[in-house]
């Protein structure tokens, strides 16, 4: 048990290393730790990259910026791309998802390299799900409960 939690702490050390990689060309500025409350508050949330954690304070979100790491949140964590581990009890929410999109009711993310584990699950292109609804819109099928994928 402890070399598989310490296996899973050096993989999370290691995902801002994968993550440069897949950031913005742009040079954005960024933040080891990060707090978000609502949206809006504060407003740097919409402006630094996080290469770490983001802690939402109930809620967790960012508009064009990323999380490499670890989001989690009280409620809800909605950043538009994150690279490592999403998690809260209410709701996750992304555009791009590479790693795990954790929650007790509901996951939605377009595209997700990686793995849905929640009651319903929701995505447009590609996931692995395991929940009680599943949905991938541009599956074959799109429905499927229990486990859905498509890579």
């Amino acid at each position: 048990m402890k070399y598989f939690i310490s296996a899973i702490f050096a993989c999370l050390l290691a995902l801002p290393v994968f993550a440069q990689e897949a950031a913005p060309a742009e040079e954005q500025p960024w933040d080891f730790i990060s707090f978000t409350f609502v949206p809006g508050v504060p407003e740097t949330a919409d402006v630094f990259n996080v290469y770490g954690v983001k802690v939402g304070v109930p809620i967790g979100f960012g508009s064009n910026t990323f999380v490499a790491g670890v989001e989690g949140s009280i409620f809800a964590s909605m950043s538009d791309e994150v690279y490592g581990v999403q998690a809260a009890p209410l709701f996750n929410s992304s555009q791009k998802m590479e790693g795990l999109q954790a929650s007790t009711l509901v996951n939605y993310a377009d595209s997700v390299k990686g793995l849905q584990l929640g009651l319903v699950n929701i995505a447009k292109d590609k996931s692995f799900q395991i929940g009680l609804l599943n949905f991938i819109k541009d599956s074959s099928v799109p429905f499927l409960p229990i486990v859905n994928f498509r890579f």
